[in-house]
C-alpha cells in the first residue's frame, strides 16, 4: 500500500512536469509558426546547413510534444487502471534521452532565434563603436526601434539578403532636410551628417526634388558611425521597420573590450 502511494506521487509529479513542458512547447511552436520569418532571418547568421537546422528545430518540437503526450496518456492510464508502475517508468527511461535532446534543441534554437542572437561585425562602418570581427548579442524581444539604437537589419543587396549593422538616426514622425550649399543632412533641424551629396539626399527621401521630408511610415534612417566608409541610407534609402533583426545589446568578443550599448 505504501509503495502504491509513493508510485502515485511520482506519477503525479511527472504529470505536472510533462503538462508544463507540453504547454511551453506548444507556445514555442505557435510563436515559431506565427513569426516564422524570424527564423529564416536567423538562417542568414547560421550560414551552412541553415535550412537543415530549421527543419530539425520544428521536427524536435513536434516529436517532443508527441512523446510527452504519449507519456501523459500512460500516466493517466496508470492512475485509472493501476497498470504496473514499472511499465510506465520503463517507457519514460526509453524516451528520456530523446526528450532531453529535443528539449535542448528547441530551447537553444528558440533562445538564439527570438531572444538573444549572436552576430558579428564585418567591416569598419561602425568605428569606433564596434570594430571588424567584434562578436555581438542582439535581441528583438518586445523591441521597437528608437533613435540612437544600434540595430541589425536585413537588406536585399543586389539580389542577396544580407544583415547590416547601423545606428538609427530618424524614425516615424521625424523631418529630414538638406542644405545644398553646405551638403549637410538635418533631422528635426539638427545636423546629423556632413558631406552628403545631393544624389544621396534624393536617394534617402526617394524623390527627384530637394524638399523637407517627414517620415510618415514605419521606416528608419540608418547611418554608420564611421560616416566616411559606411554603406547606409545614403545609398539604399530608408529601411522598413519590419526588416529589423534586433537591437545590439552588448559585445561579447574580444573579451577585453566587452561593452554595453545603453542608450536613452
Amino acid at each position: 500500500m505504501k509503495s502504491d502511494i509513493l508510485e502515485d506521487s511520482k506519477i503525479k509529479k511527472n504529470i505536472i512536469y510533462n503538462i508544463f513542458f507540453i504547454i511551453l512547447l506548444i507556445a514555442i511552436l505557435i510563436i515559431s509558426i506565427v513569426f516564422y520569418k524570424r527564423i529564416f532571418k536567423f538562417s542568414l547568421i547560421i550560414g551552412a546547413f541553415s535550412y537543415f537546422l530549421i527543419v530539425i528545430y520544428y521536427v524536435a518540437m513536434v516529436l517532443d510534444i508527441i512523446i510527452l503526450g504519449s507519456y501523459l496518456y500512460y500516466c493517466f492510464n496508470y492512475l485509472k487502471h493501476k497498470v504496473e508502475y514499472n511499465k510506465v517508468a520503463s517507457l519514460f527511461k526509453k524516451t528520456d534521452i530523446v526528450t532531453y535532446i529535443s528539449h535542448c534543441i528547441v530551447i537553444l534554437m528558440f533562445v538564439l532565434t527570438y531572444m538573444f542572437t549572436p552576430c558579428s561585425v564585418s567591416g569598419d562602418s561602425m568605428l569606433n563603436t564596434y570594430h571588424d570581427r567584434d562578436r555581438l548579442i542582439c535581441s528583438n524581444l518586445f523591441y521597437t526601434p528608437k533613435k540612437n539604437d544600434v540595430i541589425v537589419f536585413e537588406y536585399n543587396d543586389n539580389g542577396i539578403n544580407e544583415l547590416f549593422i547601423k545606428r538609427v538616426i530618424a524614425t516615424k514622425g521625424d523631418t529630414l532636410s538638406y542644405s545644398i550649399a553646405s551638403e549637410v543632412l538635418y533631422v528635426n533641424n539638427e545636423v546629423v551628417c556632413h558631406n552628403v551629396s545631393l544624389l544621396q539626399y534624393l536617394t534617402i527621401i526617394d524623390s527627384d526634388k530637394v524638399v523637407d521630408y517627414t517620415i510618415n511610415e514605419d521606416k528608419l534612417l540608418v547611418l554608420g558611425d564611421n560616416r566616411n566608409v559606411s554603406y547606409d541610407s545614403r545609398y539604399f534609402g530608408l529601411i522598413d521597420e519590419d526588416k529589423v533583426f534586433g537591437r545590439v545589446l552588448f559585445k561579447i568578443f574580444p573579451f577585453g573590450k566587452v561593452t554595453n550599448e545603453i542608450l536613452d
